[in-house]
C-alpha cells in the first residue's frame, strides 16, 4: 500500500492496524523535501508547507517527524488559508514578478506533476520500474501505463482497468512481470480493497488515497 496520504495512514492506524506492516515505509513528498532541506544545515530559515489537504496538517505536527530541533516542518498552510493571506494583504498576486528558486531545487519530473490525482502514485511507480528494469522498451511502457487509465478517470478507449465504486484494478506487465493492481479513492473504498484482500484476492500494488479522485 502506498503512504503518502496521510489520512489514509492515520485511518489504517485507527482501523486496520493489521494492515501497517504492509504499507510502504516511504515518507510524503513533503516530508521528504522538509528532511533534505533540513540536512543542508541552512540556518536563519523557518520550514513550512503549503498544501491544498488539511490532512498534512497532522502529518506535519506527528511524532516521527519531530527532532531536539523540533518538528521537520515547522508549519502547514491550507490553499484556502494561503489565498485568504494573500487577499487581506492586498497583495497583487496577478501581477507578482517570477523569482527563481535555487538552482538546486529547480529540477522536477513529470511524476511530481501527476502525484496529487488518483492514479499519479501508481503510474508514477509504474514508469519508474519500467526504466529501471527495463530500459531497453521504457518509452513503450510509458506510453502502455499512460493509455492504461491508471491515473484519473479512466477513459472510455482505456486498454485495460475497471472503475467499480471508487476502486480501479489493472494487469500490467513490466520487463515480462505481470502485476496485479488497483488504485483505490475514498476511505470507503479503502475499506473494501482490504476486505477484498482479507478475502483472498491478490494485489502486488495498492494505491489509496482518502479524496475522491485524488
Amino acid at each position: 500500500f502506498t503512504s503518502c496520504c496521510p489520512a489514509w495512514v492515520r485511518y489504517v492506524e485507527k482501523h486496520h492496524p493489521e494492515v501497517m506492516p504492509h504499507v510502504s515505509t516511504t515518507k510524503s513528498p513533503m516530508q521528504l523535501y522538509a528532511g533534505t532541506y533540513k540536512k543542508e544545515g541552512i540556518k536563519g530559515f523557518v520550514r513550512g508547507a503549503a498544501m491544498p489537504c488539511v490532512a498534512k496538517k497532522m502529518e506535519g505536527a506527528r511524532s516521527e517527524f519531530k527532532s531536539s530541533e523540533g518538528q521537520d516542518i515547522a508549519f502547514v498552510l491550507s490553499s484556502q488559508e494561503i489565498i485568504r493571506m494573500i487577499k487581506e494583504a492586498g497583495i497583487d498576486y496577478v501581477n507578482l514578478k517570477p523569482a527563481l528558486i535555487e538552482e538546486k531545487w529547480r529540477e522536477t519530473t513529470g511524476a511530481a506533476v501527476i502525484f496529487g490525482i488518483s492514479g499519479g502514485v501508481m503510474e508514477a511507480a509504474l514508469r519508474y520500474a519500467a526504466g529501471a528494469l527495463d530500459p531497453k522498451n521504457a518509452e513503450a511502457l510509458y506510453k502502455a501505463i499512460e493509455e492504461s487509465g491508471v491515473r484519473g478517470i479512466p477513459h472510455p478507449d482505456a486498454k485495460a482497468g475497471a472503475l467499480v465504486d471508487g476502486i480501479k484494478t489493472f494487469k500490467v506487465t513490466v520487463a515480462g512481470i505481470e502485476l496485479s493492481i488497483a488504485v483505490v479513492s475514498g476511505l470507503a473504498n479503502a475499506d473494501a480493497i482490504i476486505k477484498r484482500i482479507e478475502g483472498g484476492e491478490h494485489f502486488d500494488f495498492v494505491e489509496v488515497m482518502a479524496c475522491p479522485g485524488g
